[in-house]
């Protein structure tokens, strides 16, 4: 058996026990008859959002001999909730299969236990399988999001990089760690999301300017060929995604420096310098991750 959902909503659905939009289940669950064949449940284009399951699965519920799942092609699972475990999804214990291949999403979810899936173990049956993309896949520079990773719940542990238990060797509470983009820094006397957007604001206005952090920055940023520009990281961090941090193609000059008051008080609010809990000024910080060259700041041209 094969069900598709392609570009279809499931929004505000209820259960009382499991699976507050979708629930799904082999036909038996003997596990002396059970082989590879089972439903396949293909999710693609499908934005699953606010549903709700008093049990587990806020949004699926897969419970046994579910040969596979697949969410896909800008599939969405958000918003949803779960009294107990998973809040997007629930991968039962014997012989379920859960895919989050490219496309999808996953996030946001709220449970007791796994917030975005739960897949579930069992020593006698040993055949729960989870397969999800890298944490840096899933959104588009374009969205607000800034993701730092898969957090297994349990251990406190974050990985950006792809999962896949093949099959689970225990219980398996997962969350999509993220922030969403704020306020972090200003160029002449206005405020930007991104500090890529500032640096686009610099290069409009002829290509010098100063831009100055007004708080920690989770993005990988360009310095754009024709740009001439002072990044003061005044304290804050300046963090890179899966490349860069920085990848320098024109002229920059990196400070860590107090700004003056002028430079950082707008609309009568001022944005000072980072500092601790004791009000000691941090140092400011660039870090990065990249697979070839130059993890913090990769000078390419200028």
């Amino acid at each position: 058996m094969q069900v598709t959902l392609k570009n279809c909503d499931f929004k505000s659905n209820r259960a009382a026990a499991n699976g507050g939009a979708i629930y799904v289940s082999g036909a038996t669950s003997d596990a002396s008859t059970v082989t590879t064949e089972g439903p396949v449940l293909s999710i693609q284009g499908t934005k699953m959002e606010g549903n709700s399951a008093g049990t587990n699965g806020g949004a699926i519920y897969q419970y046994r001999r579910v040969y596979q799942t697949v969410v896909s092609d800008d599939s969405v699972i958000t918003g949803n909730s779960a009294g107990s475990f998973g809040g997007g999804v629930f991968v039962g214990s014997f012989k379920s299969f859960f895919t989050l291949s490219e496309g999808g999403k996953i996030y946001g979810n709220k449970a007791n236990l796994g917030q975005d899936v739960y897949v579930e173990y069992e020593g006698k049956y040993r055949t729960s399988n989870v397969s999800l993309i890298d944490t840096q896949s899933m959104f588009s520079g374009e969205e607000n999001i800034v993701v730092k990773g898969w957090l297994n719940e349990t251990t406190e542990k974050t990985t950006k990089l792809a999962l896949e238990y093949i099959p689970a060797t225990a219980n398996l509470p997962i969350t999509l760690s993220y922030s969403e983009k704020k306020n972090c820094a200003i160029y002449n006397g206005t405020i930007y999301k991104s500090v890529q957007d500032a640096i686009d604001a610099v290069c409009a206005d002829g290509g010098q300017g100063t831009i100055t952090l007004i708080a920690d920055c989770y993005e990988s940023v360009n310095i754009l060929s024709e740009a001439d520009i002072i990044l003061n990281l005044n304290g804050y961090t300046l963090q890179g995604g899966a490349t860069s941090a920085l990848t320098v193609n024109g002229k920059v000059k990196i400070v860590d420096e107090n700004p003056t008051l002028t430079e950082v008080t707008i609309d009568g609010a001022t944005y000072l310098s980072k500092t601790d809990e004791s009000g000691n000024r941090m140092t400011g910080t660039i870090t990065g991750v990249s697979a070839v060259t130059g993890g913090g700041v990769n000078v390419t041209g200028g």
